[in-house]
């Protein structure tokens, strides 16, 4: 038999406790050589932008990071 570990939190706590992702259980790290920089047309040539998480053009929350180097 399985046992499930919980971690002690308090109840306002435990209410805001969700997946990662909807249909994922655990949370899942991405590493930094699997980031995929991408220049922005709206930013100047040194910056670059990577979306980690979802799509922003479709509904829901997303993750994007941004980078800049210097020249």
């Amino acid at each position: 038999m399985s046992q499930e570990k919980r971690i002690p939190v308090s109840k306002a706590e435990e209410a805001t406790v969700r997946s990662h992702q909807p249909g994922e259980a655990v949370f899942r790290s991405i590493l930094s050589e699997d980031v995929d920089w991408k220049p922005f047309p709206a930013f100047p040539p040194s910056v670059r932008l990577a979306v980690i998480v979802d799509q922003p053009s479709e509904p829901g929350v997303y993750v994007i990071r941004s980078r800049y180097r210097m020249a």
